[in-house]
Order: C-alpha cells, then structure tokens, then sequence
C-alpha cells in the first residue's frame, strides 16, 4: 500500500481524482477480468472476481482522496 501511495504522488490529486471518480467502473471490470485470466476463466467466480476488484478499486480512491495538493493544504 506504501509503494502504491508513493507512486499516485506523482500525479496531480486534483485530475487523478476526477479520472479516477470518471471511470470507476472501467478500472473495476478490468480488474475483475484480470483476476479471472489469473484463475484462467473458470467459472463459477465472478461475482467473487467483481467483489474484490470493487475492494481494490475503492481502496486506491481512498489512497488519492488522502492526497492533497499544496493549495488543499490547510493554512
């Protein structure tokens, strides 16, 4: 989680977050697929697959709404 923190800091919070919050959905059912080409598409696990990929999905949102850009600094 540390690493994956460190990296997003290297782009703006305001637009990572807009692109993130755009395509939520997008990011998911590719993770999802992804997890399913790893079991090699046996069935019977896609909801299991989606369940998770909206876990991480939301824990990366987490990570950027933490983020904050100089002027998001409280004075």
């Amino acid at each position: 989680m540390a690493a994956t923190k460190n990296a997003l800091r290297q782009f703006c919070p305001c637009e990572l977050r807009t692109l993130l919050r755009e395509d939520r959905h997008q990011w998911i059912r590719e993770v999802a697929y992804y997890k399913a080409k790893c079991r090699r598409f046996i069935p019977g696990h896609e909801l299991m697959d989606w369940l998770a990929a909206e876990r991480e999905v939301d824990a990366l949102y987490r990570q950027v709404r933490e983020l904050r850009t100089p002027h998001e600094m409280p004075s």
